[in-house]
């Protein structure tokens, strides 16, 4: 037989299970790292590039600060690549702004930056009275100042309960309590009324505007107290209505609601 004979019959061995695994490993392999490195090179353009600058400043959620002010506190950040911008370096910057709860961003390509603000709710409006003038300010829950207002009628416009500062100053404790409640007993009832105070920490008292008064005492079980309040003006308004319509006969209108034990309430 001759050597051409014999290379007729030469054929290759079929591949083996071990040896397509190992290849399909390599190439996987092969091709997971270019992935990796496209993606890399791809998030290291954006996140350097000039095309993604931060130009626009935009706000939203704030209506105790002005949209100007947020933008001014951030203006360092135009010029930034908006990838580089993150929620730490927007909280610290308007770390200065008592008015803010919480702030979170969002990007809006190609060079928008949207800051959402989160604000603390006012409670009530500290009056500051001199000689000559008289000063406004908002405070929340907290017993924080969180606003200085310009006169009466933007102090007004919140129709909030008022408090005087030497009250608000005099026991920052005893303040913090009477805020703590006003904080919680909800912005219905805290549009109906003209002040509040206490001379303990176990005897806040909420005045109507009507002339009626809440003792709502300390400020624990706050929730249980509101929601029986609640439940007694409304029956109070029943009551009236009825009276007014001559169905009821020997009516007394309740002028003090005392809810400091709300598992006892006494009507006045």
């Amino acid at each position: 037989m001759s050597f051409s004979q014999h290379e007729a019959n030469i054929f290759e061995l079929p591949e083996s299970p071990t040896q397509r695994r190992k290849r399909w490993a390599f190439w996987a392999w092969m091709i997971s790292l270019l992935s990796v490195l496209i993606i890399g090179a791809v998030m290291a353009v954006l996140f350097f590039s000039p095309l993604l600058a931060t130009k626009t400043i935009k706000t939203t959620g704030n209506h105790l600060l002005a949209e100007k002010t947020v933008v001014k506190k951030l203006e360092p950040l135009t010029g930034k690549p908006l990838p580089q911008v993150t929620d730490g370096q927007v909280a610290d910057m308007l770390a200065d702004q008592s008015a803010i709860s919480s702030s979170r961003i969002q990007v809006q390509l190609p060079d928008t930056l949207i800051v959402h603000l989160i604000e603390y709710d006012p409670v009530v409006v500290v009056q500051t009275k001199t000689d000559k003038t008289t000063s406004y300010a908002l405070y929340n829950s907290l017993g924080q100042n969180i606003k200085t207002l310009s006169g009466k009628k933007e102090a007004d416009s919140f129709k909030l309960p008022v408090v005087d500062s030497g009250q608000a100053t005099k026991d920052q404790t005893l303040f913090t309590t009477v805020t703590n409640v006003l904080g919680d007993v909800g912005s219905g009832l805290r549009g109906r009324m003209v002040s509040a105070e206490a001379k303990t920490v176990d005897s806040v008292i909420l005045k109507l505007k009507d002339g009626r008064q809440i003792f709502w005492g300390n400020s624990e079980n706050n929730e249980k107290k509101k929601a029986v309040l609640d439940a007694l003006m409304k029956n109070e308004a029943h009551r009236a209505k009825q009276a007014k319509a001559g169905k009821l006969k020997d009516y007394t209108a309740v002028k003090v609601f005392d809810v400091s034990t709300p598992d006892q309430p006494v009507l006045r």
